[in-house]
């Protein structure tokens, strides 16, 4: 069975950095990530919450919007692969202009690339050697910006806190909107905005009387205008007369002179 050989030293810093790396920038994706899917749920559960969507083939469209988008962004910002040493040697040696090309000279001699193990190997052990010297006493950590990832995470965090705190003050409005996403072949339907309810109604009224009529919304949310439909007993089914309503009193009244 073949042994892998042991990394060397300087291999081992650069693939760590390459590491750490990879894993700050996976945070940054998810916090983003996360972020954006937090807004976007808010606002499909919002849609649905004013719209009031009942029609089954709507509210499929909305969940699967929501979702293919989702997935696109989570796909579109991961990092998908580590950076490879070479690429990770060439960023440290951009922070430490003096190391010139020492590093990734390094890299190859210990990987065994053909096209530079040509020379002496004498000569590769020395510049290894020496650029391992070189490097003992740098900061090799400085060469990873970890602000970007902690900047997204905390701007992620802000978005949790504000959207939880708004659907804290409306939850059973908001786990009834989480419910119809997640379930739109079912989940429980909305309320109905309007309670529309009639204040003391005439029961009969003598011929040449006025009609007064008045109606109040148990849910507070009483429209400005309304228009009632009267049908007569012996007129055709298709035939009604409309009464219009206005607000008034925080009632919405209408009256119909001499019926």
């Amino acid at each position: 069975m073949a042994v892998a050989p042991s990394l060397h030293p300087l291999q081992r810093q650069v693939r760590q950095l390459g590491r750490r790396e990879l894993r700050l920038q996976w945070q940054y994706a998810l916090a983003r990530w996360l972020a954006g899917m937090l807004l976007l749920v808010t606002a499909a559960a919002s849609a649905d919450y004013w719209l009031r969507l009942e029609d089954p083939g709507l509210r499929w469209l909305l969940s699967l919007t929501a979702l293919t988008v989702g997935a696109w962004w989570l796909v579109w910002l991961a990092p998908w692969r580590q950076r490879s040493d070479l690429q990770v040697a060439r960023s440290i040696e951009s922070a430490y202009p003096q190391l010139r090309d020492q590093l990734t000279s390094s890299l190859e001699f210990l990987a065994g690339d053909s096209a530079v193990n040509s020379g002496s190997l004498a000569l590769q052990q020395a510049v290894v050697s020496r650029t391992a010297d070189d490097t003992a006493g740098l900061d090799l950590g400085r060469c990873v910006d970890a602000w970007p990832a902690q900047r997204s995470s905390i701007a992620c965090l802000a978005v949790a806190i504000a959207i939880g705190t708004l659907a804290a003050g409306q939850f059973s409005i908001a786990l009834q909107a989480a419910q119809r996403l997640a379930m739109p072949w079912a989940g429980p339907a909305w309320p109905r905005w309007n309670d529309l309810k009639y204040v003391d109604p005439p029961r009969r009224l003598v011929r040449g009387e006025p009609l007064q009529v008045e109606v109040i919304d148990a849910r507070g949310h009483l429209p400005e205008q309304g228009t009632l439909e009267i049908w007569f007993d012996g007129d055709h089914p298709g035939s009604t007369h409309q009464l219009a309503m206005r607000v008034t009193n925080g009632r919405l009244s209408g009256r119909w002179e001499d019926v």
